[in-house]
């Protein structure tokens, strides 16, 4: 797997492998290990491990890097990760340290990733097609619009799996279903539209939620994508996750 280009399904894996399920739906660090593909030794939380590691990469010669091998627990850890090998160069430390590190960082979660991504499959579930869409008849006015929505939405979606939003997919979750994380029993939260007018006499701008229902509604008013990714993430930053029905 191409660690540039993880999947969000891997994120959320890490994630529960090693965060509590109270806690975010994807750890910051666990977004830096991922886009990383080189020093990850500034991410191992252990720090006699991190000084360790540190210490190989940056070891000024063979010899030295040789030395810090007798570490026992270095020599331990190198050994669950498969690795320890001998040391002729000071290229051989770097890359022993560099593969330790995202052993450490990542590799102790493949298991629950696999087991997570597999069930998931299953379900033929990822976050985008997670929300159920209750659309208006094809060739409508309103399914044209929809339509548009939707591609906008989509859109949001992935800048905020690459990183690119102020706000998170566990803070869309909460928003909508008022759950930080996957629960345990199957959701299907459903995508609806803010086609009526308020009480003011326009349309909303922001999306709202019926967090009890699981429902997303929508704003169908933007002309354009920065104006539709604004009003949601102040909407989504604010928001408790139980909006109005």
């Amino acid at each position: 797997m191409n660690i540039l280009k993880i999947s969000f399904l891997s994120l959320v894996s890490i994630s529960l492998a090693s965060k509590p399920a109270h806690e975010r739906f994807v750890s910051s660090a666990n977004k830096l290990a991922l886009v990383v593909s080189r020093h990850l030794e500034p991410d191992v939380y252990d720090k006699e491990l991190q000084n360790a590691l540190k210490l190989l990469h940056d070891a000024p010669i063979a010899a030295a890097a040789t030395e810090i091998l007798d570490d026992e627990k270095l020599t331990t850890v190198l050994d669950l990760a498969g690795t320890f090998q001998q040391i002729k160069t000071t290229e051989d430390a770097k890359k022993i340290a560099a593969l330790t590190a995202k052993w450490y960082v990542i590799g102790r979660a493949n298991a629950s990733f696999e087991a997570f991504e597999n069930g998931l499959s299953a379900l033929g579930t990822t976050f985008d097609n997670l929300f159920k869409v209750v659309d208006s008849p094809v060739g409508s006015n309103k399914a044209v619009t929809e339509s548009l929505v939707l591609s906008r939405w989509r859109d949001y979606v992935q800048d905020i799996e690459e990183g690119e939003e102020a706000v998170e997919l566990n803070d869309v979750l909460f928003f909508t279903t008022g759950c930080k994380v996957l629960p345990a029993r199957k959701i299907y939260p459903t995508i609806e539209f803010l086609h009526d007018f308020e009480e003011w006499g326009e349309k909303s701008r922001f999306p709202k939620s019926n967090a009890c229902s699981a429902i997303l509604r929508l704003p169908v008013v933007h002309s354009t994508y920065d104006e539709f990714k604004a009003d949601m993430d102040f909407a989504i930053q604010n928001g408790r996750g139980f909006g109005l029905p």
